[in-house]
């Protein structure tokens, strides 16, 4: 259930509902104009890219919190079982 709430989830959704839109925009009829097609595509581009930015930042943030926790190979099998250093 927190794949549903995770941002990988809202990346796939902006995704999976901005690509159709933009590449069969004129045979489902919508009659959105170029600019109007270049905005949305940029608009979820961006969004994905920052999104995917944060992620990558969040997941960096705690690997530099791990190894900081390192110094014995007794740490790093902790670390890596998941178990905060004392």
């Amino acid at each position: 259930m927190d794949f549903f709430t995770s941002p990988t989830f809202r990346r796939l959704v902006v995704t999976l509902a901005t690509a159709p839109l933009v590449a069969l925009n004129r045979r489902l009829g919508l009659g959105m104009e170029a600019a109007d097609v270049a905005a949305l595509a940029g608009l979820a581009a961006a969004y994905v890219a920052q999104s995917a930015a944060k992620s990558i930042a969040e997941a960096k943030a705690a690997g530099e919190l791990a190894a900081s926790r390192v110094e014995t190979k007794a740490d790093a099998v902790a670390v890596l079982a998941g178990e905060a250093k004392p």
